[in-house]
């Protein structure tokens, strides 16, 4: 009785065992650049090698896929933006995987000049960071779950706006002469960009000026040299 029932017992803890899903243990890090667009690298270290060779061989898939997962993000938040995704990296001595996207369109970014000081005024749209990450049919990763802490709760410094989960972290990293830093409620994040010394030149009265003064003398000299020229033939 007691054989049976121990047999019985390592039946159905073998069958568990082999009805419980996979669970990998990696970790992943994100890092968006703000700019004119956003350029964000997702980087998976220390995946499982039945992971990590399976996307190896099938890149094309996988990078269809977290295109295909960006896509969707957007449709759901209804926004429109294009998706680009770079050719992946692979690191085969961490098992790690560098996925490089190029996210971009009006609605993403917001830039406003002010029209005295010139200064750029930015509103991001961040709300789009929660989606199903899908890179294969073995590997997707809920970022709605892992980064669902609202933006204005993460950790400011400097220019980087930072949230780190378990083995992940996720960081909106903006120009470095950003000022002004700020995250609403809405989960958009404003900021400040001051005008560089070029674009004050380019719209300062000194340009005006010195374009009267130089033409003339550039006008001067093509004829001088035609002179030249003619004189020279004969």
């Amino acid at each position: 009785m007691r054989r049976s029932l121990a047999v019985h017992l390592t039946f159905l803890a073998v069958l568990a065992f082999m009805l419980t899903p996979s669970v990998y243990a990696f970790s992943l890090n994100i890092e968006a650049k703000v700019g004119e667009d956003i350029e964000v690298v997702l980087k998976l270290e220390n995946l499982d090698v039945v992971l990590y060779y399976p996307i190896k061989e099938n890149e094309p898939e996988a990078i269809t896929n977290v295109k295909n997962s960006f896509e969707k993000s957007f449709e759901d938040m209804n926004l429109t933006a294009t998706v680009s995704v770079s050719p992946m990296e692979f690191n085969d001595e961490n098992s790690s995987i560098t996925i490089k996207t190029r996210l971009s369109g009006p609605m993403l970014v917001t830039v406003s000049v002010d029209p005295k000081s010139l200064n750029r005024t930015y509103e991001v749209i961040t709300v789009w960071r929660k989606f199903r990450l899908v890179i294969t049919g073995e590997l997707i990763v809920d970022l709605r779950e892992i980064f669902k802490v609202p933006v204005y709760k993460w950790n400011v410094t400097q220019n980087a706006i930072s949230l780190r989960a378990d083995n992940s972290s996720f960081t909106f990293i903006l120009p470095e002469d950003a000022t002004k830093i700020n995250v609403d409620r809405r989960e958009i994040i404003t900021f400040v960009v001051s005008a560089s010394f070029f674009d004050k030149l380019l719209n300062s009265p000194l340009i005006g000026l010195i374009a009267i003064m130089v033409v003339p003398i550039i006008a001067f000299g093509y004829r001088r040299i035609k002179l030249l020229k003619e004189r020279i033939r004969h």
